[in-house]
Order: structure tokens, then sequence, then C-alpha cells
């Protein structure tokens, strides 16, 4: 397989791990501005800031899940001499 198949599912994992920031930070961020307006304060108790981190947390895997199976099925799949791989893309 080679060098290039080091790098397989390179873009793929960078896209996965693209997503679940931007999905985890934006929902964070989201859910503090909500309940610091809510309860009319400026700082947040220590635990409000755990739950909505973990809620936060949470949200990136639930978007990011269908661009991890194809990730993962491009980095498992066994590639044979003289034939095509079967997934060669994140759009088939």
């Amino acid at each position: 397989e080679g060098v290039g198949a080091l790098y397989s599912g390179l873009f793929p994992t960078m896209l996965r791990q693209g997503c679940n920031q931007a999905v985890n930070f934006t929902a964070y961020q989201y859910f503090k501005e909500t309940l610091l307006e809510h309860q009319g304060t400026t700082q947040l108790k220590f635990w409000q800031s755990m739950m909505i981190g973990g809620l936060s947390g949470g949200m990136g895997p639930l978007v990011n899940n269908p661009i991890d199976v194809v990730k993962t099925r491009m980095q498992k799949q066994v590639v044979h001499p003289n034939k095509a791989p079967k997934y060669t893309g994140l759009l088939q």
C-alpha cells in the first residue's frame, strides 16, 4: 500500500475533528450565554459550567458521526494489488 496509505483518511479525520470542535464550542457558548442571561449574572457556578461542558461536548459526536463512519471505513479497508479500493473519498 505504500506511504500514501498512511494518509488515506487524513482529510476525513481533519473534517471530523473540525466539525466536532465547531459544534462543541458553539454549543457551549450558546448555552453559557443563555444561562447567564436567564440568571442575570456574569459568571457561572462550577457545576453549571461542568454541566453545559458535558452537554456541549456530547453534541459534537452527534454531528460528526457520519464523517467518522466514512473515515473509519477508508482507513480500515484492505487494498488488494490490481484492484480498485471500495472507498476512495468522502462522497460515493
